[in-house]
């Protein structure tokens, strides 16, 4: 459980990004859902950090649009959010569920994470294997898995399921994720479609389900 107030990932994190002269918010723009919203709509919800800009047209930003606009197809209202605003947003949006990747984990407090396990969110990971980190150099690799202070925040989030967009073929860069009980899933980028999301709507349903009867 996360419950230290000073998170040394979170504040270097903006430390370096403040020392590069880079943005410490996400640039979101006008790029909001206008898909009529009635009361028992459910909101699917994107998460951004700093590092997002609607202005720049790269995979951060366009990855992300790909999910919205595939659930705005289903009839289901998408909006992006500021992380450092959860707290504040959140409460307007009716049935909300999110999408968030590792990397804004680094942004989180320990109130967002408590936060965070009250609703349905899948998270975008990185791998996470056995002598990672070694590998990746001895391989002149860049560090692909991140830092474990980071996944033990995704961990103590509780996400209904993680992915990555790597076939099943190649989970055993993940293997450390699965170990620790999370449901891990493949899903490519080029198959982000209607009828995935589909499938996706249903698996969301089928895991929140068997969360609520471990509760009850």
């Amino acid at each position: 459980m996360v419950t230290k107030n000073f998170d040394v990932y979170r504040i270097w994190k903006i430390v370096k990004r403040f020392l590069k002269r880079k943005p410490l918010q996400p640039r979101i723009g006008d790029i909001q859902g206008t898909h009529p919203l009635r009361e028992t709509d459910h909101t699917f919800v994107i998460l951004v950090g700093p590092e997002f800009d609607s202005r720049l047209p790269n995979g951060l930003m366009t990855s992300r649009l790909g999910w919205c606009y595939g659930f705005e197809e289903l009839g289901i209202r998408y909006r992006i959010i500021n992380l450092f605003e959860l707290e504040k947003i959140l409460p307007t949006l009716p049935n909300p569920f999110f999408w968030i990747s590792e990397l804004e984990y680094h942004y989180l407090t320990p109130k967002n994470i408590m936060t965070l396990r009250k609703y349905p969110h899948f998270v975008w990971i990185n791998i996470w294997f056995k002598n990672d980190k070694k590998y990746l150099e001895n391989n002149t690799l860049p560090n692909f898995s991140g830092s474990y202070g980071v996944k033990k925040k995704v961990l103590a989030s509780e996400p209904t399921f993680v992915f990555t967009i790597s076939p099943e073929d190649r989970f055993y860069y993940y293997e450390e994720w699965m170990k620790r009980g999370l449901m891990l899933c493949s899903l490519p980028l080029a198959l982000i479609f209607t009828h995935n999301l589909r499938n996706w709507g249903k698996l969301l349903q089928k895991t929140e389900r068997k969360r609520g009867n471990k509760s009850g």
